[in-house]
């Protein structure tokens, strides 16, 4: 799996069965998931529930936020076995609404984006977040034991 972030909410994740793409609308493909439901495409399943959507490709559980409130009790449910996190930090989600929602879901990967400064999460977090370009991953390579926070550099 390669996750590049292309700046503001877009994130383009290439799967062995496909692509998602997320900049306002979010996809699989070709496929928009424009309303709340269970989804198959190409292999990759997605749930979409008021704002907040899961896919499950090559055996990675990937959650990507998209408002700003903790999750429910049902919506911590849908995203308990989230392995990467994507939330935005910015006017969207205040950096300590974020860091409250992934205390929440317990990721093993923590991936912020829309921010225009991580600093202010970085403190909250008490970590310094590690920068790349982009994440090429597979299910064994994701960490064990404490979450890693990735800040991707915007890629065009």
């Amino acid at each position: 799996m390669i996750i590049t972030y292309r700046g503001d909410d877009s994130l383009l994740i290439k799967c062995k069965e496909g692509t998602i793409t997320t900049n306002g609308s979010i996809k699989i493909n070709d496929f928009d998931i424009s309303e709340n439901g269970e989804y198959e495409v190409g292999g990759i399943i997605a749930e979409s529930v008021e704002g907040i959507y899961t896919f499950q490709s090559e055996d990675i559980n990937l959650t990507f936020i998209k408002r700003n409130k903790a999750l429910s009790a049902s919506e911590l449910e849908i995203v308990k076995d989230t392995d990467i996190l994507f939330v935005p930090i910015s006017e969207i989600m205040d950096a300590k609404t974020a860091l409250e929602v992934a205390n929440q879901i317990e990721p093993r990967i923590l991936i912020p984006f829309h921010y225009k400064s991580i600093e202010e999460f970085s403190k909250i977090e008490g970590i310094d977040p590690e920068f790349m370009d982009t994440l090429k991953i597979t299910k064994n390579q994701l960490p064990e034991e404490e979450r890693k926070v990735i800040a991707l550099h915007v890629q065009k």
